[in-house]
């Protein structure tokens, strides 16, 4: 009897851990992108220091400007342009991304990668905490903080915010969480009469110093749309 009485208590022991969680929702996780890239600003997994998006646009309603081809960047929308001959406009490598091109490395050096955001007419967090957040992913020697630059200007009747920072640049776990020393990036925020428009060009120092002049031109190519 009192083997069996043991039998029923370990049951019962068991069919109660069983019960403890059984109403427990199942949870699947989300499957990777198959062509996750280094420098993927866009991803959905939004860094800790991203502007907060609130309820605009930046997740719920995709972006109302959308290209059918890489083979057509720039060439509709609110907002217009012209990239270099030599830049490889290529299919975004996350959803969130508009447009993004492959930048020619320079002799020795790696590539660039220019990547262009839009979220509709209230979306994106605003020109200064996006200006914040991108000089925050670089760091100086040391700890110290990085060299950067703002600037501001007109386009075509539209202004455009600059932004110029390098040092050690720190992409968190959009892109590996693997910091790139002797980084630079070329930044761009575009007030367009349907919103800002976000141009994030990140590459090693000596590769943005080859291109530069082409970022200069491509800039200055910015024009409004229908």
């Amino acid at each position: 009897m009192r083997r069996i009485a043991v039998v029923l208590l370990v049951t019962t022991l068991v069919a109660c851990q069983k019960d403890e969680f059984s109403s427990a929702p199942s949870v699947s996780a989300p499957k990777g992108e198959e062509s996750a890239v280094p420098l993927q600003d866009g991803n959905t997994n939004m860094p800790a220091n991203h502007p907060p998006t609130g309820s605009n646009p930046l997740v719920q309603n995709a972006a109302p400007v959308q290209f059918g081809s890489p083979a057509e960047f720039g060439k509709n929308g609110p907002l217009r342009w012209v990239a270099p001959e030599s830049w490889t406009a290529s299919q975004p490598a996350s959803s969130m991304r508009l447009a993004e091109y492959v930048v020619p490395p320079a002799e020795g050096s790696q590539a660039g990668e220019l990547s262009i955001f839009y979220f509709g007419a209230a979306g994106g967090g605003g020109v200064e905490a996006n200006v914040t957040r991108w000089i925050g992913q670089f760091s100086g020697v040391d700890g110290a903080a990085p060299i950067s630059n703002q600037t501001q200007e007109t386009v075509n009747g539209m202004k455009v915010h600059r932004v110029d920072a390098s040092g050690t640049f720190n992409p968190g776990m959009s892109g590996n969480g693997v910091p790139r020393e002797n980084h630079r990036m070329l930044g761009a925020i575009v007030e367009s009469s349907a919103g800002l428009y976000f141009f994030k060009l990140v590459a090693p120092a000596d590769t943005i110093a080859a291109r530069q002049a082409e970022f200069e031109t491509f800039v200055k190519s910015f024009s409004p749309g229908a």
